[in-house]
């Protein structure tokens, strides 16, 4: 029993002490209010004091999109409906694909940097810091981004400014410039695969002619032979074979070399007249026709970035009118939370202070 008044009694006095301690906290805080209110005013000043010559940053915002299938008709000229030689069909997601290249790329960065935005700023600033310490300032007011769980994938190009037309001719000038890398990119992969298939049809066309005048002057030979067996024997009309069908027996007397005497000598000496007045061998060459259509075809093939298009813009380009920074309401609440704070601290360490000479005493 008397164990558990004792315990009592000293919760009882625990609890007394704080109240005390808290009543004297709150009672030192009265004493000082004028200096709690004071430094947090003079905070809270300051804050606004800094709002008012603190610069505000625009950010102009632009989403891009993947273009439409109808906008990438112009690069596929010439690569649907053609079997024997086709050429690979492109995709959207392969326009696509080498813009994202293009937009993210380094080297678009660096060359934007050094071409517009480091002479846009003044000559004092590129004098006293290091092109590296610049780019890095650039890359904080650049920013590109891929939309999370957009489908199909959609990118956000941002850039910061202090002065909002500014941030919008930057955004314009750097999509312009990813625009015309992407066009070159693309005309480049367009032109080296046409030219590619313009020399493999032409070398398929030359040798073709070669092959068919080569089996021309085979056949020049044996009829040449022919002629002399025919002279020999003096064939001179065609002899068709006993018990055979003459269908077969012409066939067999045009196309065996070792019959072709059988068809006489006027017959054989008429076809080798035909053969060396022949102009030209090109009709005598299967699909011939077919390989020259196709390459009249992409040798008239023609095109131009003005043709095709391969991102699109939602949404424009909008010039803001809202700064981003500086917050007001929070830089002036953080002000104001702040000079409390402080407030509280320097009136502690004041009270301290002032009664220090009095417990020396």
């Amino acid at each position: 029993m008397l164990q558990g008044v004792g315990v009592e009694v000293r919760q009882s006095t625990t609890s007394a002490k704080d109240e005390i301690d808290l009543v004297q906290l709150l009672a030192i805080l009265w004493r000082q209010k004028w200096l709690i209110i004071l430094v947090t005013c003079l905070c809270t000043a300051i804050g606004i004091a800094y709002l008012q010559i603190a610069k505000p940053t625009y950010e102009a915002k632009a989403y891009l999109l993947p273009p439409n299938i109808d906008d990438i008709a112009a690069l596929n000229y010439g690569r649907t409906n053609i079997e024997s030689l086709p050429l690979p069909v492109f995709k959207v997601s392969d326009v696509y694909d080498v813009f994202s290249q293009n937009l993210l790329s380094e080297s678009t960065k660096r060359r934007f940097f050094n071409k517009v935005w480091l002479p846009s700023l003044p000559d004092a600033s590129g004098k006293k810091v290091s092109k590296d310490a610049l780019f890095n300032q650039f890359n904080k007011k650049f920013i590109i981004q891929e939309i999370p769980k957009s489908m199909p994938t959609k990118y956000m190009v941002i850039v910061r400014s202090q002065n909002p037309a500014q941030a919008v001719i930057w955004l314009k000038n750097y999509i312009a410039l990813v625009k015309e890398n992407t066009s070159n990119a693309l005309t480049r992969i367009v032109q080296s695969q046409t030219v590619s298939v313009i020399h493999d049809l032409e070398l398929k066309l030359d040798l073709a002619k070669q092959v068919a005048k080569e089996e021309r002057m085979d056949r020049l030979v044996q009829l040449k032979e022919a002629i002399n067996i025919a002279n020999s024997m003096e064939v001179n009309a065609q002899v068709t074979a006993q018990g055979s069908s003459n269908v077969a027996s012409d066939v067999r007397n045009v196309t065996d070399p070792s019959l072709m005497y059988t068809r006489g000598t006027k017959a054989l000496e008429a076809e080798v007249k035909n053969l060396n007045s022949r102009e030209s061998d090109a009709p005598f060459v299967p699909n011939f026709r077919q390989m020259q259509t196709q390459l009249n075809l992409y040798k008239n093939i023609k095109v131009r970035p003005q043709d095709f298009v391969f991102f699109r813009l939602d949404g424009g380009i909008q010039t803001p009118d809202l700064p981003i920074a500086p917050k007001k309401e929070l830089i002036i609440l953080m002000s104001l939370i702040f000079g409390l704070m402080l407030g509280i601290t320097l009136a502690m360490l004041r009270n301290f202070f002032l009664l220090k000479p009095r417990i020396n005493n």
